[in-house]
């Protein structure tokens, strides 16, 4: 079972984040704990699968960079990164 943080609220259902990598339970105040865990660890799948998709991501995001000349596609058009000039005039 992947390490998890449980937060307690008044709440009427147990429910599951990932959040950064990392998994956050949230549950009733008055579950008890087995239950909970029971819960969790019949959501692995899902946990595991969430996990992978969330890391693969952040890997996207940290390897993407736009530098100037570089093309972009917006709504079907490529456009060239190019500065503006209130860029040159802060500089």
């Amino acid at each position: 079972m992947n390490p998890y943080s449980l937060t307690r609220s008044k709440r009427k259902t147990i429910a599951i984040y990932i959040r950064g990598g990392k998994v956050e339970v949230r549950a009733p105040l008055r579950t008890p704990l087995r239950e909970i865990e029971a819960f969790v660890l019949s959501k692995q799948k899902w946990i595991n699968t969430h996990l992978s998709e969330s890391k693969t991501q952040s890997q996207r995001k940290d390897s993407f960079a736009l530098n100037y000349g570089d093309t972009v596609l917006y709504c079907g058009r490529q456009y060239r990164i190019a500065p503006s000039m209130s860029e040159i005039k802060d500089a």
